[in-house]
């Protein structure tokens, strides 16, 4: 089968790992994937490794007549049966560009944020050209039927994730992180919805002096959180190390995961500490709440005040987390792995 990705920025992100893994298990499994962007981002070099073609089709705008009519040349010349969009400045382009082709076009929805009313209003008409959306969580799929999708064009695929071989011992070495000392990650994106703050003062009232703080990530508040680590004086304290591929191996050799976004869809990075079998302290919003079922995998804080309280309780009771971590893990080995994510696609784009 021969699959085409269309982004406009190729990211670093959840929803380019989403890409990444989709299109790993479909070149493992004998098929073709072609991509299209808009522009260069981070993700393009791990797209050249797995030996993926790349076109450039600017994308001045949705309605971008030029950018339909090279699209229509590129799907043509590579012979696309499957076009896969992912964010809304692509969707309009792809439908325009495959109307005439009869190519099938699905369209994963990563975020979960409301739109505005000509949005919604464009999304419906969209919707009665694609194949499928796919929603990656409960949350995007209740979005879509708000918006007034039909849930017949809906098609529910929990994100997955993989997690490569590393050494604990190697990676804290790097870090410099001495032996005994309780490690608590985060990753994601510096941006305001990510909740860096509250984290960073949470942390700050910890009574543990050998709490060490490691945050991933990168992004638009990378200087502010840098200015937040020296008004609360932990130097030497909190460390970052800004964007890596593999993120998990940093999660993976904590003795905590807290993830304290304000907003969320389906977030990989708590997926990847279930499946390392990581204990979690998570924000009390709906994303969370769904994945970790309440708190049967994990601990929910509501507020800077319960964060502190929930950390301190996790890190000093390490026997009790450790048994909601490996019920998690159990529950991700079985139900949320990139494999299982891949094979549910692929059935998707050979019967929708």
């Amino acid at each position: 089968m021969n699959i085409t990705h269309v982004i406009f920025y190729p990211g670093q992100g959840g929803a380019e790992q989403y890409i990444y893994l989709q299109t790993k298990y479909a070149l493992k499994n004998g098929h073709h994937v072609n991509f299209v962007l808009g522009k260069d981002g981070p993700l393009v070099a791990r797209i050249k490794e797995m030996g993926c073609t790349i076109d450039y089709v600017k994308m001045r705008s949705p309605f971008d007549l030029r950018a339909i009519l090279a699209l229509k040349k590129i799907f043509s010349e590579t012979n696309a049966e499957v076009v896969h969009t992912h964010f809304l400045r692509e969707n309009f382009l792809v439908i325009a560009a495959s109307l005439f082709n009869k190519k099938k076009v699905f369209s994963t929805v990563h975020r979960i944020e409301k739109k505005n009313f000509i949005q919604e209003k464009f999304n419906r008409i969209y919707s009665l050209f694609l194949n499928k959306f796919i929603a990656v969580s409960p949350l995007a799929k209740d979005l879509l039927l708000k918006e007034g999708i039909s849930e017949k064009k809906i098609e529910l695929i929990p994100n997955g994730v993989e997690i490569g071989p590393f050494s604990s011992e190697e990676v804290l070495r790097e870090l410099k992180i001495e032996a005994g000392k309780k490690v608590i990650s985060y990753v994601g994106r510096m941006t305001h919805e990510k909740g860096h703050d509250m984290l960073l003062k949470a942390f700050s009232r910890l009574q543990l002096d050998n709490a060490v703080l490691v945050l991933v990530g990168d992004g638009d508040l990378r200087k502010n959180i840098e200015n937040d680590i020296k008004k609360l004086k932990l130097e030497g304290k909190v460390i970052l190390t800004g964007n890596r591929d593999r993120g998990y191996e940093i999660i993976g050799s904590s003795d905590l995961y807290v993830q304290p976004s304000k907003l969320e869809n389906m977030p990989l990075s708590v997926e990847e500490a279930m499946l390392l079998g990581i204990p979690i302290v998570a924000s009390k919003i709906a994303a969370h709440e769904l994945l970790l079922e309440d708190e049967r995998y994990g601990t929910l804080f509501t507020g800077e005040d319960d964060l502190v309280k929930k950390i301190t309780f996790c890190l000093l009771n390490q026997k009790f987390v450790l048994e909601k971590a490996k019920k998690a893990r159990e529950y991700s080995e079985n139900n949320l792995t990139a494999e299982k994510m891949w094979q549910k696609t692929l059935r998707l784009y050979e019967t929708a």
